[in-house]
């Protein structure tokens, strides 16, 4: 199977009420090299690849009971057919995760992936670390 899987290693803070494209900073696996440092907030396809399908976690920081959070899959800069995503309204005090996944997406060569987030907190809010945020696509043709 050809697939990647990058996460962030460190907190991202996210402005509120901007819609911000994540940044990734370690490939968990990538034989590919569908990920570059130097693009980290993409994941590139190949020449061979037809279709591909994406999944993501974006661990957030707590929040106040009135803080709405959305994350969404983006190709080649742009919301997309089937591209799924993720909305919380009312968010608690605690950590929240959302999950989410795309359906199979047709790609071309050089086709790039990437996900955006935004919340309104009314204060910067921060995206986690470790192996709570990350980002993955899988080749399936």
């Amino acid at each position: 199977m050809s697939a990647a899987l990058v996460r962030r290693t460190s907190v991202q803070s996210i402005p509120t009420a901007t819609t911000t494209y994540l940044q990734f900073e370690e490939a968990v696996h990538d034989a590919a090299g569908l990920w570059s440092i130097n693009s980290s907030s993409l994941l590139a396809v190949p020449d061979s690849a037809k279709w591909v399908q994406l999944r993501a976690n974006v661990s957030w920081d707590a929040a106040g009971g009135s803080t709405n959070t959305w994350c969404e899959f983006h190709k080649n800069g742009a919301k997309f057919n089937g591209g799924g995503g993720s909305i919380k309204t009312n968010r608690s005090t605690a950590t929240d995760q959302q999950w989410f996944t795309s359906a199979p997406v047709e790609v071309v060569s050089g086709d790039t992936f990437q996900v955006q987030v935004w919340h309104n907190k009314g204060s910067n809010q921060n995206v986690n670390t470790a192996n709570a945020t990350w980002f993955g696509i899988e080749i399936i043709e």
